[in-house]
């Protein structure tokens, strides 16, 4: 069994892969089965929306499992933003540094400083059933960038709870709280009820 991802994005595929620990499935961006990149419009209104077009340019398939997840931070303070444009807040090709920086321009002498990043995830089972989940982890952007891992906002985002943010963590250490790790759990025991090997 295969889980085809709708992204290229490498540390997501990490990410995944650490979470799906399961010898039955192998996990694959899509570019590496379809050979072509996919363009789609994310022009939805809420992470839902955006991840539904995502995962809707995949047919079924008796042997693959496809996935696909729309992720973001929202910032209490900024109403929500960046919300559904976080990958694209600071420009299409700005990298992880310009769109942190970004962020702390417009957090400068903001006293509120809680956040929370979001993870909706779309599931096609080759059975056609489609399952939408979503994880949630609250906490706080900090004054300065911290961190060389993740990427992203992960080095101005330190969870609730913890001293360290997303980008001081190894990846074992943030798969246990992160958004993403959240949501993929709920994904994960959809896919272990398909294959029955486990609840």
């Amino acid at each position: 069994m295969q889980i085809v991802v709708f992204t290229n994005n490498q540390n997501k595929i990490k990410e995944i892969e650490h979470v799906f620990k399961i010898k039955e499935i192998e996990i694959f961006p899509y570019l590496r089965v379809f050979k072509e990149k996919i363009d789609v419009v994310e022009d939805g209104f809420t992470f839902e929306e955006n991840v539904r077009k995502k995962i809707a340019v995949f047919k079924e398939h008796k042997n693959r499992i496809f996935l696909a997840d729309d992720s973001g931070l929202e910032v209490d303070v900024l109403d929500g933003r960046p919300g559904i444009y976080s990958a694209r807040y600071a420009g299409e090709n700005a990298t992880s540094n310009q769109m942190c920086e970004k962020l702390l321009d417009e957090m400068r002498g903001k006293e509120n400083r809680m956040a929370n990043f979001i993870c909706t995830l779309a599931l096609k089972l080759p059975n056609g059933k489609l399952k939408i989940v979503v994880g949630k982890v609250f906490g706080q952007i900090i004054q300065e960038m911290r961190g060389q891992h993740g990427f992203g906002y992960d080095p101005v985002f330190k969870p609730d709870g913890c001293d360290f943010t997303f980008a001081e963590m190894k990846l074992g250490e943030k798969n246990k709280i992160s958004h993403r790790a959240r949501a993929l759990q709920k994904a994960l025991e959809e896919i272990k009820c398909y294959l029955r090997v486990g609840v």
